[in-house]
C-alpha cells in the first residue's frame, strides 16, 4: 500500500484515522455506516472498502493532500443517521460517505442537507435526490428499479403465485422493491406480504419459512439481509421448499454465500455487481482486494470503493476545500464517472443509471446469469 501512516483510536461513535505519507493540507472525510446489530454487514464490509481505497489510491487521485478518515456508527435507524451526520459535522468533516442503509439515510439526508455537506452514498436506493445541485448523491440503482428487475425475472420464469417476505427494519427500502416488482411480475401475482423485524426476529426464521410455505406460493420475493435471507434459505431448505426466491442486491453478501447452504443456491438476485466482471478495474481492485483481506469484495465492498474514488476525484478538483466547493466538484465528477465496474450516468435529476444484472449463487460464489 505504499508509505501510509494510521493512527486509530476510538470516540464515543467515532474511529477516526489518518492516511498521511504528504505534506499539504488535510481534509476530513466521515464515513457512516452500522457498525453493530443484525444489519452491520453492510455498514462493516463498506467501512473497509472505504479505507482500502483511501490507503491504495489517495496519493494516485488526490495527490498533495493529506486525509482524516472519522467513522460514526449510524446503528441502521434515521435517529442513528442524523446523530451520525451531526457528529460527524462538529468534527469538521468536509464530506461524507455513506449510509449504506435507506433506514439510516432517513435521517442522515436531512441532517446532511441541514448542514449543508455532500452525503455520498454507496448502496443507498429509496431515497430520490431533489435535484442536480442535492446534497445527497448515491451511487445505487433505485430499489424501485431494482424490483422492477426482479419482478421482470419472475414473469418470464411464469409464477403467478408470489408471496414477498419484507425487514420492517428498512421498510422505506422494502416498500419500494415491493412496488418495482408488483409492476412487472403482473396483477394479482403477489398474493401475500409477510412483514418480520429484524431487531428481534433471533430463531424465529424457521416459522416465517413456514408461514410462507402455508400460503403455497410458487415463489418467494425475499427483501433482507444477507444473514436473514440465508437464515430463512436454509429453513426452506429444512422443509424440502423448492420456491424460486427472488431478491434484490441487498442479500448479496458473504454472509448469504456462507451461510446459506444448498438453500441459497435458488437465489435469483438482481444487482449492479458482477463477481465475474472482465472490466480491468474490477479485476485488478478484486486481487488486491483479496490480497489483503483473504477474501473477495462483493457488492457493497465495490460500491463503497467507487463512492471514495469519486470523493478523492472531486477534492483533488475543487478549487477550494469547501464543503459547497467538493459538492459541485463531485457533479463535475460523477458525469460520466467510470466505476470499477461500469460507468456512472446521471439523469436529469442528477439520480444515477446503472446497468442491472440477473445473478445466482452456485458453489458458494455469485454468478451472473444471461437472459
Amino acid at each position: 500500500m505504499g508509505s501510509v501512516a494510521r493512527c486509530l483510536w476510538l470516540l464515543p461513535g467515532l474511529v477516526s484515522a489518518w492516511i498521511a505519507g504528504c505534506s499539504g493540507e488535510t481534509v476530513n472525510i466521515g464515513y457512516i455506516g452500522g457498525m453493530s446489530g443484525r444489519l452491520s454487514e453492510l455498514g462493516l464490509s463498506g467501512r473497509t472498502a472505504v479505507e482500502f481505497i483511501l490507503a491504495e489510491e489517495s496519493g494516485r487521485l488526490a495527490p498533495g493532500i493529506r486525509f482524516q478518515l472519522l467513522v460514526a456508527d449510524d446503528s441502521n435507524t434515521a435517529d442513528g443517521g442524523a446523530g451520525a451526520v451531526r457528529r460527524l459535522v462538529d468534527k469538521g468533516c468536509h464530506l461524507l460517505i455513506g449510509p449504506m442503509t435507506t433506514a439510516a439515510a432517513e435521517g442522515a439526508v436531512p441532517a446532511a442537507r441541514r448542514a449543508g455537506i455532500l452525503l455520498l452514498s454507496p448502496t443507498v436506493a429509496g431515497i430520490q435526490r431533489q435535484g442536480p445541485s442535492d446534497w445527497f448523491f448515491p451511487i445505487m440503482a433505485g430499489a424501485w428499479t431494482m424490483g422492477r428487475a426482479a419482478g421482470q425475472w419472475c414473469r418470464e420464469d411464469g409464477h403467478a403465485r408470489v408471496v414477498a417476505l419484507l425487514d420492517s427494519a428498512n421498510v422505506t427500502y422494502a416498500s419500494q422493491v415491493l412496488d418495482g416488482f408488483a409492476s412487472a411480475a403482473g396483477d394479482g401475482v403477489l398474493v401475500s406480504q409477510i412483514m418480520f423485524s429484524s431487531a428481534n426476529v433471533k430463531g424465529q426464521h424457521g416459522q416465517y419459512a413456514e408461514k410462507v410455505l402455508s400460503l403455497r406460493p410458487t415463489a418467494l420475493l425475499i427483501v433482507a439481509s444477507g444473514m436473514d435471507t440465508a437464515l430463512v434459505c436454509q429453513a426452506l431448505f429444512k422443509a424440502g421448499s423448492t420456491l424460486a426466491l427472488y431478491s434484490p442486491s441487498w442479500a448479496l453478501t458473504r454472509e448469504l454465500a456462507e451461510h446459506g447452504g444448498m438453500g441459497a443456491e435458488r437465489i435469483r438476485a438482481v444487482s449492479c455487481w458482477d463477481d465475474n466482471n472482465p472490466r480491468t478495474d474490477w479485476i485488478r481492485f478484486a486481487e488486491r482486494y483479496k490480497k489483503l483481506y483473504g477474501r473477495s469484495p462483493g457488492f457493497s465492498e465495490t460500491q463503497a470503493a467507487d463512492a471514495m474514488r469519486l470523493a478523492l476525484m472531486a477534492v483533488e478538483k475543487s478549487p477550494e476545500k469547501t464543503r459547497s466547493r467538493i459538492r459541485q466538484a463531485a457533479e463535475t465528477v460523477a458525469a460520466g464517472f467510470k466505476g470499477i465496474q461500469s460507468d456512472i450516468l446521471l439523469d436529469e435529476w442528477g439520480m444515477p443509471v446503472r446497468e442491472v444484472f440477473r445473478v445466482t449463487l452456485r458453489s458458494g460464489r455469485f454468478v451472473r446469469v444471461h437472459p
